[in-house]
């Protein structure tokens, strides 16, 4: 559609004479007028505004993925950096701070027979205190259990997934087919409190 400054214009052309201009403006027409002046309207049309599209919250990969996925009934743990790993097949190093711990992740499938020891003992490289270990199916939890859980500088948790050991306070009796973690870190339970000297690395050996 023509505006009406392109129309005022076309007018003006045809219709000037000795007399002055005549102007037909959106069909009124005004006779002698002697200076016209047309402005155009520069201003940019304002866009219309696009229909919201529904936005989907963002992918979430999961941070570390040869690990399991944590159970969502799992707590985490206030004040605690817990370090999750899959359990070795031979003696490691672990080295944590004051307020860390490890997590090792297993199921029946690391023990041959579907029953076995996790050890845990002291460590040259590195102060090595009196440690606190519980297997647990949630990573960080340090619940006390009869026969899944530990204090001492050097000691085993006896692990059985067959059933043959249930109600046996001196073995973890866990069911096949779920994945556990044996939790550790470094912690005095006559006092309370973590027993990694503050500022130092503590270090520890575990091994199946």
């Amino acid at each position: 559609m023509k505006s009406r400054y392109f129309l005022a214009l076309a007018a003006l052309v045809a219709a000037q004479s000795s007399s002055g201009f005549t102007v037909i403006l959106d069909g009124d027409e005004y006779r002698g007028v002697n200076n016209i002046e047309i402005v155009a309207d520069e201003s940019s049309p304002t866009p219309p505004t696009p229909p919201t599209e529904p936005v989907d919250p963002p992918f979430t990969p999961d941070p570390d993925p040869n690990t399991p996925p944590v159970p969502n009934d799992c707590p985490v743990p206030a004040g605690l950096t817990v370090l999750e790993e899959n359990i070795p097949k031979v003696l490691t190093t672990f080295k944590i701070r004051r307020n860390q711990a490890v997590a090792l992740a297993f199921d029946e499938q690391h023990f041959r027979h579907g029953r076995g020891q996790i050890q845990f003992t002291e460590n040259t490289q590195g102060p090595s205190p009196v440690k606190w270990a519980v297997i647990s199916s949630c990573p960080g939890d340090f619940t006390v259990v009869p026969g899944c859980s530990k204090e001492a500088l050097t000691d085993r948790i006896l692990v059985d997934f067959t059933g043959r050991f249930k109600g046996n306070p001196k073995v973890c009796s866990l069911e096949p087919g779920e994945t556990y973690y044996f939790n550790i870190r470094h912690f005095d339970m006559t006092i309370g409190r973590d027993s990694c000297p503050k500022g130092k690395t503590c270090a520890l050996y575990v091994r199946p």
